[in-house]
């Protein structure tokens, strides 16, 4: 009898045992796949968030074609105008890459990089240039006081690049555009306490331009900012100086779209400045007549001061406009140039 007791005391302890290591095994596996649900988790959540960064940061960044047709074109413009150092040959305002001076040729502004001066980038944003990339990019202002000042005798003309699809559809060919322009060194007389510098610059860049040139060619004229009901827009704040002008909710007809207006000399040439304005701007009604200035700006840009045409002979000078976001119309945003 005290044999099968303890036989049956040492089949117990067996079972307990085998018990106690059946549960460490479950607890182990347990453990196991826990720890391979989190890292599995976490690997999971973080591809995820890569993809999403990555995917907005592209969005965010522009997209430039590999040399081909276009950038064998605008380099072959540049190389037969070129007149170095008698002159300098701009680019062009649509830009191939964000350095075309290097890529294609050419003495212009439109450069990238993280070393940009700062008082280059206040310079041109006083003369009305546009910049991206938070002023890192600043870009090619196509405007013929500027180009007397900069000694840009020869500007190319391209269509939009159409590689970037937000850029309207344009296979109009390459262009070269030739104006008188002083020498690069001018020397001129000027009063001794005459100041040129960032500093001397007011809010205007129409009159920063006539400070270096030496003489008034803009006429400012008092403009008149309606939205596309006719009513008077609101005053922005510092983010948004001026008037402000807001995208139309659904496909707004041109008689609905907001305006600017004001009178400028017969026969004097129409330039719009709005830094903080995205989407078009057209001089009239009949675009067959007038350019289209296509201006973008958000927290990383500004748009440069665009050529709309000519003044009709009424003086009466209607520019259209067909924002894409809410932006705003400066004060003195527009200029007519003698």
């Amino acid at each position: 009898l005290g044999g099968l007791v303890q036989l049956g005391r040492a089949r117990a302890d067996g079972f307990a045992e085998g018990s106690r290591a059946a549960a460490g095994r479950r607890r182990r596996l347990l453990v196991g796949s826990a720890v391979v649900l989190l890292v599995g988790a976490q690997l999971g959540e973080a591809t995820a968030t890569s993809a999403v960064a990555t995917r907005l940061r592209l969005d965010h960044l522009d997209d430039y074609a590999p040399w081909g047709a276009r950038q064998q074109h605008q380099a072959d413009a540049i190389a037969k105008a070129d007149g170095w150092p008698a002159y300098r040959t701009d680019p062009g305002r649509e830009q191939t890459v964000g350095n075309d001076p290097m890529v294609v040729g050419g003495e212009g502004a439109q450069y990238y990089s993280s070393l940009t001066a700062d008082v280059l980038s206040r310079t041109l944003t006083a003369l009305g240039d546009g910049w991206t990339s938070r002023g890192r990019n600043v870009q090619s202002l196509d405007n013929a006081v500027t180009d007397a000042i900069f000694s840009v005798g020869a500007r190319v003309h391209s269509p939009p690049d159409q590689h970037q699809r937000w850029n309207p559809r344009d296979h109009s060919p390459v262009t070269v555009s030739r104006q008188d322009v002083p020498p690069l060194v001018t020397l001129r007389p000027s009063a001794p306490a005459q100041d040129t510098g960032v500093s001397a610059f007011g809010p205007s860049p129409y009159r920063n331009q006539e400070l270096l040139l030496g003489t008034r060619v803009y006429t400012v004229p008092p403009l008149t900012v309606r939205t596309g009901d006719g009513g008077q827009p609101e005053r922005g704040g510092r983010d948004l100086p001026g008037l402000v002008v807001e995208a139309p909710r659904g496909k707004a007809a041109a008689a609905d779209r907001p305006t600017v207006t004001a009178a400028c000399p017969a026969g004097s040439e129409v330039y719009l400045w709005a830094p903080h304005y995205s989407g078009t701007a057209r001089l009239g009604d009949d675009p067959a007549h007038h350019l289209t200035g296509r201006f973008t700006s958000d927290a990383a840009k500004i748009a440069a001061m665009q050529h709309l045409g000519t003044v009709p002979r009424s003086g009466r000078v209607r520019i259209q406009l067909s924002p894409t976001r809410t932006g705003s119309v400066p004060d003195g945003a527009v200029g007519c140039l003698d």
